[in-house]
């Protein structure tokens, strides 16, 4: 790793406070970090099943320190 770049922690080696929730089709995880994890101290994934055949996970965070959290990726899957 080149000397001027900042290691960044892997989330799996830092305790964390996880928050689970459920409301109506969907369930929420909150997940805070007591130092920063790749530059944030947060971040939230909501797992959504429509009973339709539709899941869908979304993701959101900070894309850079400090920044509004965001969505960061939206996976569906779709049943055939």
């Amino acid at each position: 790793m080149p000397r001027d770049r900042k290691r960044l922690h892997e989330p799996s080696s830092i305790p964390s406070d996880r928050r689970f929730s459920r409301s109506g089709d969907a369930v929420n995880l909150r997940i805070e970090w007591p130092r920063r994890v790749n530059g944030d101290t947060q971040a939230a994934m909501v797992i959504r099943n429509d009973g339709q055949g539709i899941l869908r996970i979304i993701v959101a965070g900070n894309l850079t320190p400090g920044s509004p959290t965001q969505q960061t990726s939206e996976i569906v899957l779709v049943r055939r």
